[in-house]
């Protein structure tokens, strides 16, 4: 009778992991304890299986009391808000000195976090105990014939199953070695040097006659002026904090878009934060904020295309970083935030037309993309030449 417990643990695992999609959060080597997340954002469910024979009340109560600060850190483990979490226990028998009440008593619906715990046992079909939707609609059959074989095969299941979802996540970040992101920092430590050398990098004049956007001559013809900027930095605070957010972020989004599909939105985005600054700021301006501003639009389509991994992996220091830069540019005078609000459209725009590697893509929704960064920018040329 005990392979009814463990196939009633397994099935519901299997079920969850193979069938609904929930992913495993964290689980114990000898995987009598397992913590799901559902899958998508709103709302979010955690879901803790235990496979454990609690003899006295004692220890179920021990255990019981230790969930709210249990959850609390698989919520902080996936990234989550708001969740809703179900304690499942897994029993061969109820402890002897068993009362019911005691797990209702330890039930949380009203509280921030909600929780509520559910024992199961062999004299308990789990469908029958109070076990909440969606674990409720799992078939549990009657028929326990060649049990020992069906729960290691749902085991097999379940367990390979989650190392697959798992080795899906790693290869999403593993779509080309990082390299670009480190040239391009050369090139700027280059460039510096380069400027200093012929008279100072703070130097209005040696900006202009090495490509700074300076609108005048753009309106004369020297529309290269729109990518060389990307290139240069005024002083070495300038390049020291642009190098180091290069360093940091560069390497991530060449990882998830491959070498070409960086190149493509790092200098674009660089192009289109030019082109707004060329719009909006009449002063010389440098520096590859507006490509960098880019790769962060690059990983919000990230995360529009792959929410739970976004959420899971960088999503809210992402939207914190953006919005601490966002504030900082409005309230700070001689940022250019025109430059790294058109390049953070820009490399949004640009990494929807490039679309993710390897993944399912459509070529219309590609097309839009695409024509939207041509529309912004001719947009935002022709006002400027007004």
């Amino acid at each position: 009778m005990e392979g009814n417990i463990d196939y009633y643990y397994w099935k519901t695992a299997y079920d969850l992991i193979v069938k609904k999609n929930y992913r495993v959060a964290t689980m114990s080597p000898s995987h009598n304890e397992i913590w799901l997340e559902s899958p998508g954002r709103s709302p979010k469910r955690v879901v803790r299986l235990v496979r454990n024979d609690f003899d006295w009340m004692n220890r179920l109560k021990t255990d019981l009391a230790q969930i709210p600060e249990k959850v609390e850190r698989v919520r902080r483990l996936i990234r989550a808000g708001k969740i809703e979490a179900d304690n499942i226990y897994f029993s061969r028998y109820e402890p002897v000195d068993h009362q019911q009440e005691v797990l209702v008593a330890y039930n949380q619906p009203d509280r921030r976090t909600p929780l509520y715990h559910t024992l199961v046992t062999m004299e308990s079909n789990p469908a029958d105990v109070g076990i909440r939707k969606p674990l409720s609609s799992i078939d549990y059959p009657s028929s326990y014939e060649g049990m020992d074989l069906e729960i290691d095969r749902l085991k097999y299941a379940a367990l390979l199953c989650a190392k697959e979802q798992n080795e899906q996540d790693r290869a999403v970040f593993n779509n080309a070695k990082p390299l670009l992101a480190y040239i391009f920092i050369f090139l700027q430590v280059v460039m510096f040097f380069i400027l200093e050398q012929a008279g100072g990098s703070t130097n209005p004049y040696v900006l202009i006659e090495y490509g700074a956007k300076y609108n005048p001559l753009i309106i004369e013809g020297e529309w290269w002026r729109l990518i060389t900027p990307i290139f240069l930095h005024i002083g070495i605070l300038h390049l020291l904090m642009n190098s180091l957010a290069l360093y940091f972020l560069g390497p991530i989004v060449e990882r998830i878009y491959g070498r070409f599909r960086f190149l493509l939105i790092y200098l674009t985005a660089g192009f289109t934060g030019s082109v707004m600054s060329f719009l909006f700021t009449e002063s010389i301006s440098a520096g590859a904020s507006g490509a960098i501003f880019g790769l962060f639009g690059a990983l919000l389509y990230f995360g529009i295309r792959k929410p739970g991994l976004f959420f899971r992996t960088m999503g809210a220091n992402v939207l914190v970083i953006i919005l601490i830069n966002l504030v900082f540019g409005f309230s700070i005078p001689g940022i250019d935030n025109a430059g790294h609000i058109g390049g953070l459209l820009g490399g949004f725009l640009t990494a929807g037309a490039a679309a993710l590697p390897k993944s399912r893509s459509n070529a219309g929704i590609q097309l839009i993309f695409a024509i939207a960064v041509i529309i912004v920018s001719g947009a935002a040329l022709f006002l400027g030449y007004l």
